[in-house]
């Protein structure tokens, strides 16, 4: 439990470093596919690197020791001392509980979007399914699906609104952010 939460920590660190350069050098940039680049390679940086370990090899004559009933005697019985808290393994329990949290709020999500996805008709215009709601007000755009409500917005607004979504499903920005509530 305790390399693993190594492992988590170095991880989270890389991300954070990852993050705090976007927001320090990168979020003015009008370059969206840079942005895109820079934070999909931080999520990959924090997997590969903290997995790497530079480590030299010290090779060190062992020590011979007699068995002898002389030697025994030098040897004291003592008893083992009574288990103390382990702060790993309840660091690792929180971890868990907290990671199982986001993904049953990941899941919901998901099963909230494909309810909404089974439950309406989409007109097909291209590679996209266009699924018109009068529910919410916010469009959203899911892989090649693009659902919006057409009374929530002016006819020239929507036209916009509808171009931005698709260059969301045409850059799958629904895997990046699938992938970056996974990490």
């Amino acid at each position: 439990m305790e390399n693993l939460l190594i492992f988590l920590g170095k991880a989270s660190l890389l991300l954070i470093l990852f993050y705090l350069s976007y927001q320090l050098l990168l979020k003015q940039e009008s370059s969206f596919s840079l942005n895109r680049k820079f934070l999909l390679a931080g999520l990959l940086t924090s997997v590969i690197l903290p997995n790497l370990y530079f480590t030299k090899k010290v090779f060190v004559a062992a020590q011979t020791l007699s068995l002898a009933p002389a030697n025994l005697a030098n040897y004291a019985i003592t008893q083992t001392p009574a288990p103390q808290t382990d702060w790993w393994e309840i660091a690792g329990f929180c971890y868990l509980i907290v990671t199982g949290i986001f993904l049953l709020r990941l899941c919901l999500q998901l099963a909230s979007l494909f309810k909404i996805i089974a439950g309406h008709s989409f007109e097909k215009i291209g590679r996209y399914n266009f699924i018109t709601t009068s529910r919410y007000s916010l469009p959203i755009s899911f892989f090649n699906f693009i659902i919006y409500n057409p009374a929530q917005h002016r006819l020239d607004e929507l036209k916009l609104i509808l171009e931005h979504e698709k260059v969301h499903a045409r850059q799958f920005h629904s895997a990046d952010i699938l992938m970056a509530n996974l990490f």
